[in-house]
């Protein structure tokens, strides 16, 4: 998805770890999503799947192992997101 789109979207939410995790990403910042990865159960379902999205500037490995444990405790939005970044 094209980054502008991306932050056009999810301005809306009014969510600061959101925009925070896309910017991330367009900069390749690992930092946020490693420190909001491990506590993925304790957010809010579009921070949490913000943090879905931003996990492909991790390493393939890295990203692939949790992606696989966000997918199986995930909802069925998560799974589907957790299932195309797997794919991509």
């Amino acid at each position: 998805m094209e980054y502008g789109k991306l932050v056009h979207q999810l301005d809306p939410l009014d969510s600061l770890i959101c925009t925070a995790l896309v910017h991330s990403v367009a900069a390749g910042d690992r930092a946020w999503v490693k420190s909001d990865k491990s506590g993925l159960d304790t957010l809010g379902p579009w921070d949490k799947r913000a943090v879905l999205f931003a996990s492909q500037v991790l390493s393939a490995d890295e990203r692939r192992a949790w992606l696989r444990i966000a997918k199986a405790r995930g909802d069925f939005l998560d799974r589907i997101l957790a299932n195309h970044l797997l794919a991509s």
